[in-house]
């Protein structure tokens, strides 16, 4: 059995950080904020309007995030 070391006096840990990071938009969280059918791909002009509108939300929500000082961040 691994146990943990307890820390030396003069080496502390004040705060520990922890940050959900997300590599796209959840799904769920998409369809909540889009209306249905808004980001079906056809072709080529509805794929960049779409990476376009995912690229929106994302800053959008970052912002938020970073302003509420909520730990979550989409990449």
């Amino acid at each position: 059995m691994k146990y943990i070391k307890p820390l030396e006096e003069s080496k502390s840990v004040d705060k520990v950080e922890e940050i959900l990071l997300y590599r796209d938009i959840p799904g769920d969280l998409l369809s909540d904020l889009l209306p249905k059918g808004s980001i079906d791909i056809m072709n080529d002009k509805d794929k960049e309007r779409v990476s376009k509108l995912k690229k929106q939300i994302k800053d959008m929500l970052n912002t938020f995030w970073k302003k509420n000082n909520i730990p979550r961040k989409i990449k």
